[in-house]
C-alpha cells in the first residue's frame, strides 16, 4: 500500500545505495544485476510517490547535462572502462576507483565530441535536410535548459 512505501521509501533507497556502493567496492558475481536492481527500484518509488521529486531530480543541471552528452557516453563509456580495467593507474586499484575515473574520463571525452563533432553535425543535417528544428518541452519536464544546448 502507499502508505507502507511512505513509511519505508528511505531506508529501501539507502539500502539500494547502499549495496550500489558495495557493488563498487567489492568484486560480487552478478553485480550488474544488483546495480540495474536498484536503480529500478528506486526509480520505481519515487514513480509511485509522486512525479514531482523524480522532476526535480531529473532537472538537476548535471543530470541534464549528461542527457545532453548521452550518446557520446554511450559510445565512450565501454572502451574507455575496458582500458582503465586493463590498464590501471594504481597498483591494486579498486572498481570504486576504476568507476571515478571511468566517469571522469567519460564525461571529458563524451563533452568534446559533442561538441566538436555531435552537435555542428547535427546542425548541418538539419541544414542539408531543409528544415528547422523548433524544441519542444518534454511533458512533465520544467524550463530548465542543458547548459550545452
Amino acid at each position: 500500500s502507499v502508505g507502507w512505501m511512505r513509511t519505508h521509501a528511505a531506508m529501501i533507497v539507502r539500502v539500494c545505495v547502499a549495496a550500489f556502493m558495495a557493488g563498487l567496492l567489492v568484486h560480487l558475481p552478478g553485480r550488474s544485476l544488483i546495480f540495474s536492481l536498484c536503480t529500478c527500484l528506486i526509480v520505481g518509488l519515487f514513480e509511485k510517490r509522486q512525479h514531482a521529486v523524480l522532476t526535480r531530480i531529473l532537472e538537476f543541471k548535471p543530470f541534464l547535462f549528461l542527457g545532453t552528452i548521452s550518446y557520446s557516453v554511450y559510445l565512450t563509456h565501454l572502451p574507455i572502462a575496458t582500458y582503465l580495467m586493463q590498464h590501471p593507474l594504481l597498483p591494486e586499484q579498486s572498481a570504486l576507483v576504476t568507476f571515478v575515473l571511468t566517469f571522469a574520463a567519460t564525461c571529458t571525452l563524451s563533452t568534446v565530441l559533442y561538441l566538436l563533432v555531435e552537435k555542428p553535425t547535427n546542425a548541418w543535417g538539419r541544414k542539408a535536410a531543409g528544415f528547422r528544428f523548433v524544441a519542444r518541452p518534454a511533458p512533465r519536464v520544467g524550463t530548465v535548459k542543458s547548459p550545452l544546448a
